[in-house]
């Protein structure tokens, strides 16, 4: 049978719902944690690199809002209080996404896709943006987001804990 066992960060958060990121959330580990602002969804993974943590946000934006960060900044310490490092978010670019500075606006919409087995299927917009943070390895984070401006309105999420977990997954080539 074949398993794959690797380590991922375990999200915890105020308000938080802890989702998988792969395969439209259906395989892998529960590495994400979700938030509903304002009607507009922000999902956040942490994943470790060799150099330090990886951060992505994952921003699903409808139609009538506009989301901007306040600052570029995220900030991350491996126990509260302790030294933190910084790292700079920039814009993850897809095929056919027009691109988009970190500092502009990212615009909502709603689409409707007429491709699907079950009919048809919404969608709102969505931005992804990435940060390398340089840091010594570590089992526990706490991640510190940057303020967003919904339509103008300041929201700021909790303090995001990850915890170094391990999964097992069963098949994993062929869990989509």
């Amino acid at each position: 049978m074949p398993f794959w066992v690797h380590d991922y960060y375990s999200p915890s958060a105020e308000e938080g719902i802890v989702k998988k990121s792969t395969c439209y959330e259906s395989s892998g580990p529960p590495d994400t944690i979700e938030f509903k602002r304002d009607g507009v969804t922000i999902k956040v993974i942490a994943s470790e690199l060799e150099t330090g943590v990886y951060v992505f946000v994952r921003l699903h934006i409808p139609k009538g809002k506009t989301v901007r960060l306040e600052s570029p900044t995220v900030r991350i310490s491996t126990t509260p209080g302790s030294i933190t490092a910084d790292g700079s978010f920039s814009p993850n670019l897809y095929t056919g996404q027009a691109p988009w500075k970190i500092n502009e606006a990212m615009i909502g919409d709603t689409k409707e896709s007429t491709i699907g087995f079950f009919g048809p299927k919404t969608y709102d917009n969505y931005y992804s943006i990435g940060a390398t943070v340089i840091m010594d390895k570590s089992d526990k984070l706490i991640i510190y987001m940057p303020a967003f401006y919904i339509n103008d309105k300041k929201v700021q999420l909790p303090e995001i804990h990850f915890k170094k977990d391990k999964y097992l997954e069963l098949f994993a080539p062929i869990n989509c």
